[in-house]
């Protein structure tokens, strides 16, 4: 019987911890799954958030682009349009146009959405249309739009309330008016200038955006020739620039003009109009500014540039200078400073003067560079370093940058090498008296 008990308790207590082992594993699976289940749900909030988040912003884009679209149509008398086209050469100069610089042919679906809008009951004056290679109206100023923006419709509508754009905003962009409705549907033919502004060769693989706007007449405009010979070859400037609008509808900020005079071609660029930023010069009588050469304003760049320059080197010797000055006195004041505390010793270890008639006696004179003469009375048996203590306590010359010499016979002494040598031993000749030279060193 105690076996059996004791067989039935180690089993009881198996048991009891495999079922705590289930109840544990269970309880663990339920937190994963909470987990897991928390998880997923974030991140379905966040999806949702997104989505909803790009969903306002189309909606606020599309509310802007609404409203674009009504302050232009007001602005424009109702009418509005934008299309985008694919450019092809046109020259209207072989229809003998007189304004065919930048004169456009549209197809014929823009005149039916333009006569839908009744434009022909509205206007009988040309119609002036912005072209640019990005859509300004639709996606702001500075904006490049993808194929996936463009308006699916060739006729379908946009347009501009005031000319804006241009060089400043990074928006090539230009203005022409309207000749004919003959272009293939899906083109715009572009005269060689326009297709020239809106950029030259590359232009062929690109679409240009059409807007209709209305165009102010130009009351005045400033020019800015390229080179300065425009205003030194031709004397009648008037004359030749009021031919040269006559060949033109529109001008625009930013816009390149190719002046013909005299078999020679003028190149000027139209830096400001009033009063806006693209203007009809049809029929108008405007005044015209000319700004100095674009040669003129890089020469003067130049000049400021070169003066700045020479300014900078003028200022750098000048610091240069400075700090070689400051340098200098540094050096000056320690040298004299080395000076005086070697005259003071010098003047220190001076003995006194011998005593006239002293038996041991000597007069010992030194002939200075310029001719003056120092004297001192001294002992045959003192050292040579006194004569030259002597003479660096008078300050007369630098300690250790001169030689004391005699000439008869010459004898060079410095305070160096000879410094220990009595007087007597330097003048084994004798005599009471002794005559130095003081000869500076090279």
């Amino acid at each position: 019987p105690n076996n059996l008990l004791m067989d039935f308790s180690k089993y009881s207590s198996k048991l009891e911890k495999e079922q705590k082992a289930r109840a544990e594993k269970v309880r663990r699976d339920k937190e994963r799954l909470a987990r897991e289940k928390a998880r997923a749900d974030q991140k379905k909030a966040e999806l949702e958030e997104a989505r909803r988040s790009e969903r306002l912003k189309r909606e606020a884009e599309e509310e802007q682009r609404q409203l674009r679209i009504e302050a232009a149509r007001e602005a424009n008398g109702g009418l509005y349009l934008n299309v985008r086209l694919q450019p092809v050469p046109y020259d209207p100069s072989e229809k003998g146009i007189v304004r065919g610089k930048d004169k456009i042919a549209l197809p014929p679906s823009v005149r039916e959405s333009l006569r839908e809008q009744g434009a022909e009951r509205q206007y009988s004056a040309p119609m002036f249309f912005e072209l640019s290679l990005s859509d300004t109206f639709m996606h702001g100023p500075t904006a490049a739009p993808s194929d996936g923006d463009a308006p699916n419709s060739e006729t379908d509508s946009a347009m501009n309330p005031r000319p804006d754009g241009g060089e400043e905003s990074g928006v090539l962009r230009t203005h022409g008016a309207v000749l004919e409705y003959s272009a293939s549907e899906g083109t715009i033919g572009l005269p060689p200038l326009i297709a020239e502004r809106l950029g030259g060769n590359t232009l062929s693989q690109q679409r240009v955006y059409v807007k209709y706007t209305k165009l102010p007449k130009c009351t005045w405009g400033r020019l800015q020739p390229i080179g300065h010979e425009f205003q030194t070859d031709i004397e009648n400037i008037r004359e030749v620039l009021e031919a040269e609008f006559a060949r033109h509808s529109t001008l625009t900020e930013g816009d390149y003009l190719t002046v013909d005079y005299c078999d020679k071609s003028y190149t000027l660029r139209v830096l400001e109009l009033r009063p806006a930023p693209a203007v009809c010069v049809i029929d108008t009588d405007m005044e015209v500014e000319l700004a100095p050469s674009l040669e003129h304003d890089e020469y003067m760049q130049k000049l400021r540039e070169e003066k700045e320059r020479v300014d900078a080197e003028l200022a750098e010797a000048a610091r240069r200078e400075a700090e070689a000055n400051e340098e200098r006195t540094r050096a000056e004041a320690e040298a004299s400073q080395l000076r005086n505390q070697a005259r003071a010793q010098a003047e220190a270890r001076l003995e006194p003067e011998a005593a006239e008639g002293e038996a041991e006696a000597v007069s010992c004179a030194v002939r200075l560079p310029d001719g003056a003469r120092l004297v001192r009375r001294m002992r045959r048996t003192q050292n040579l370093q006194a004569l030259f203590d002597f003479i660096d306590a008078r300050g007369t010359a630098e300690p250790g940058q001169y030689n004391l010499a005699t000439n008869y016979p010459r004898r060079v002494f410095t305070s160096e090498t000879d410094g220990c040598r009595t007087l007597e031993a330097a003048n084994p000749e004798g005599g009471s008296q002794l005559t130095f030279f003081l000869e500076q060193r090279a």
